[in-house]
């Protein structure tokens, strides 16, 4: 099975292959930063030829895992990185078989919304793939201009 994060902030896509270290997803390179204005096909293309790279290697998870996105992001820390962005986790089965899992942000990490999964199959044409994802995101950016900030009550006006 192969891995990759989609990232989108800041009118960017960001696409990272991940690799798989000490029971954890660690993002790897090469990371592919385009316009989020490409179209449907190149956005497929660009994440098809990331999944089609063998798995990258990676001794040990530490903080130089992240400097690659953060230098492709033009940000220094996790906390500026993840303002703005929203996320979506991308599994591949050996049978070609595309897993697209949306993730909520909490302004600390992303969280899984499984629900929210759709599954694209093996012979998708890129178009398709690339249409997906953006329609992926757009739910997820609309859900959250509806949600109350986690952690945040609201007092009954006198």
């Amino acid at each position: 099975m192969k891995n990759a994060s989609i990232y989108v902030r800041n009118s960017h896509f960001y696409i990272v292959p991940l690799a798989y270290c000490a029971g954890v997803h660690i993002n790897a390179e090469p990371i592919v930063v385009i316009a989020d204005s490409v179209s449907d096909e190149a956005l497929g293309q660009k994440i098809l030829d990331t999944v089609a790279l063998p798995e990258p290697e990676v001794a040990n998870p530490d903080d130089s895992i992240v400097m690659p996105l953060f230098k492709a992001a033009k940000v220094r820390s996790w906390k500026a990185f993840i303002n703005g962005t929203q996320s979506i986790f991308l599994e591949q089965d050996v049978d070609g078989t595309i897993k697209l899992l949306p993730t909520i942000n909490n302004g600390k990490c992303f969280l899984f919304a499984p629900e929210k999964t759709r599954v694209v199959s093996a012979d998708c044409p890129p178009a398709e793939i690339g249409k997906a994802v953006r329609h992926l995101f757009q739910e997820i950016i609309d859900a959250t201009r509806v949600q109350i900030p986690l952690g945040r009550t609201f007092k009954k006006n006198r």
